[in-house]
């Protein structure tokens, strides 16, 4: 499946590269990165923090010590693809929650105008990481 609308990528945008703080050194992404780096930003920060937005944020760490059912993961799971579709760039989400050892795995595949992608992301006590974005 193409990663192209009508032949032409849709461009959306540069942000400065940073999964829970800048990158050092600073590099600009765009594409499906600056999406996927959005998602970990929506996906550890409290609702309401983000005062220009208070309808941003849908915090998973606050999991990370609870008991968490299959039923509660895909609870939390349905919460998650409706928080992508809140950025205007994702048309739809799919995402599955896993829960081992304390770590909190977040994978599916996220559409654009420009295709799907496959997201993971690694959500910890002491670390968030976005391990992949394919296509980048």
């Amino acid at each position: 499946m193409s990663n192209v609308a009508n032949g032409a990528a849709i461009n959306f945008g540069q942000t400065w590269s940073g999964v829970t703080d800048l990158t050092m050194p600073s590099v600009m992404v765009s594409g499906n990165r600056a999406i996927a780096e959005m998602l970990v930003k929506r996906y550890t920060t409290p609702r309401g923090r983000l005062l220009s937005d208070p309808n941003f944020g849908l915090d998973l760490t606050q999991y990370l010590n609870a008991p968490l059912t299959s039923g509660q993961l895909s609870q939390l799971a349905s919460q998650c693809n409706k928080e992508a579709t809140k950025d205007e760039r994702v048309l739809s989400a799919q995402i599955n929650l896993t829960f081992v050892l304390g770590t909190l795995t977040v994978s599916g595949t996220i559409q654009t105008a420009n295709g799907p992608f496959q997201l993971v992301i690694s959500i910890a006590q002491l670390t968030v990481a976005l391990l992949q974005v394919t296509p980048s």
